[in-house]
């Protein structure tokens, strides 16, 4: 939940002050969102000390952290490693996404890479998401309450990471040759 800062001026329409995707708008993140973000990224830097959490700069819609700082070669394409909390849903989803390479859904199953892993795959528009499911999380509640919940998303992101270090000269082999092929040639 945000509120609009009634300081900041981005011109003289001053509907770009209120509505957001209409131009330029400052959030004020909420106290008790404040207050569940700054738990939550203390207790991330305790579980997952090689990644930084970060949040969706999606505004009113921010349900999302991100995670940076894994170390995979510099040729594997963008990952966003994701915990998404969901809005006050029972199920959500801890993921690694991969934009523009849906097609490569096909060539993933078949590598085997994710056999035995927990995890499953899904497309959605023209993104790969390497995913596990996890319980949804409300950041306008109390944070304690919902601690376990955010452990195992915690934990699922830390296994998600491994699992993409590990597996990222095979992830990057998939990825690579599905790219390469014609759209006319892909499954």
């Amino acid at each position: 939940m945000y509120l609009i800062d009634p300081n900041h001026h981005s011109g003289p329409d001053s509907l770009n002050r209120m509505s957001p995707g209409r131009g330029n708008w400052s959030p004020i993140m909420l106290p008790e969102k404040r207050a569940f973000s700054e738990l939550y990224a203390q207790l991330a830097a305790g579980v997952i000390l090689a990644l930084t959490v970060r949040a969706s700069s999606d505004g009113s819609k921010a349900i999302t952290k991100f995670f940076d700082g894994a170390k995979l070669p510099a040729n594997v394409p963008t990952v966003r490693i994701k915990h998404e909390f969901g809005s006050k849903v029972a199920i959500n989803h801890a993921n690694l996404q991969f934009d523009g390479l849906s097609d490569a859904k096909t060539a993933l199953v078949q590598s085997g890479l994710l056999e035995d892993s927990g995890f499953s795959h899904e497309v959605s528009g023209k993104a790969l998401f390497v995913r596990k499911v996890m319980p949804g999380i409300d950041p306008t509640a109390a944070f304690e309450p919902q601690r376990g919940k955010v452990l195992d998303g915690l934990h699922a992101i830390r296994d998600l990471t491994a699992w993409l270090e590990n597996n990222a000269d095979g992830l990057l082999r998939v990825l690579q040759s599905r790219a390469a092929l014609p759209s006319a040639y892909r499954l």
